[in-house]
């Protein structure tokens, strides 16, 4: 891919996990309203990394806005852990759009999410508080939307006043902390690639793989360190990983630089923004950046 070296190695913040209202975001930011504002806080590098899609329009993002609008995308991959089907999220970092296997595996995503859509709505219904949300409601909000899912529910559960923001939404109702039967296991529904398949079409097509918030898939320490092995055995010395990420406390941090630091992994840092209160633009240290282009560049630049 063709870089504009002006833009590469501007120095500014960095957030290196953004999505849009192609995205489960709310449907009012765009991927150029979104690099409108990462502009105004002074991100100078972004990465849209749309659910299971690529980012074709980078280039010409980059040069309307000015800043480096890094080709990425967040890719969903399936990992059995403990006899329990996980689904690793993983970031291609200046990924090719245009790359064969990063658009079959991207393809292969693009499934019906009715149905667990639907179960998540059902358990609503049931819950000793319940709330009403038709699917057909659901879908008419979210019309830019590819991959609506439980933030584009916790929108309209937060309008009815049935919680105050998208943490208390996933704590009492949608996360599996809940214990609720409005928490449905995605991987029920929706059936991803291996772990391995997807780092491998990440690489294939020329970006850095990057495990994003290992924290989030309920794995047990054991466990983390099973996955992080074979992302390691998988990608070798391009393996990387989130460390840095909106929410996390200084100690969680710290435990995942030490991991990284272990496996021999790049840091990212992202937001892991869907533009919901609370969850915004990271500003992310441009150090972090430069290492992982600098580690880009040695592989495909």
């Amino acid at each position: 891919m063709k870089l504009n070296e002006k833009l590469i190695y501007a120095p500014g913040f960095a957030d290196l996990h953004v999505h849009s209202s192609r995205s489960d975001a709310l449907s009012c930011w765009n991927p150029e309203e979104v690099i409108h504002m990462a502009q105004h806080c002074g991100i100078a590098h972004i990465a849209i990394s749309d659910h299971n899609m690529l980012n074709e329009d980078w280039q010409k993002q980059s040069e309307h806005f000015g800043i480096d609008v890094i080709s990425s995308t967040e890719m969903s991959s399936a990992y059995t852990a403990g006899g329990r089907l996980v689904e690793p999220h993983i970031v291609g970092f200046r990924v090719d759009p245009e790359g064969p296997a990063v658009q079959c595996i991207a393809a292969a995503h693009q499934q019906s999410r009715e149905g667990y859509l639907r179960a998540m709505l059902d358990g609503l219904r049931a819950d000793p508080e319940p709330i009403d949300i038709s699917y057909e409601e659901l879908t008419a909000r979210n019309p830019q939307s590819k991959h609506i899912g439980r933030v584009a529910i916790g929108e309209i559960i937060i309008e009815r006043g049935f919680a105050k923001n998208m943490d208390e939404v996933y704590r009492r109702r949608l996360g599996r902390e809940s214990g609720a039967p409005s928490f449905v296991e995605s991987t029920e529904y929706l059936k991803y690639e291996p772990v391995e398949m997807v780092i491998r079409a990440i690489m294939d097509s020329g970006g850095l793989p990057i495990l994003a918030h290992l924290p989030y898939y309920n794995l047990t320490e054991k466990q983390e360190l099973e996955l992080l092995a074979l992302v390691k055995e998988v990608a070798g010395d391009q393996a990387c990983m989130e460390t840095e990420y909106t929410g996390y406390d200084r100690k969680t941090v710290e435990r995942l630089k030490h991991l990284a630091k272990y496996f021999g992994m790049a840091e990212s840092t992202g937001s892991d923004f869907h533009g919901y209160e609370g969850h915004e633009l990271k500003l992310g240290r441009f150090e972090i950046y430069s290492k992982l282009q600098e580690k880009w560049e040695k592989y495909y630049g």
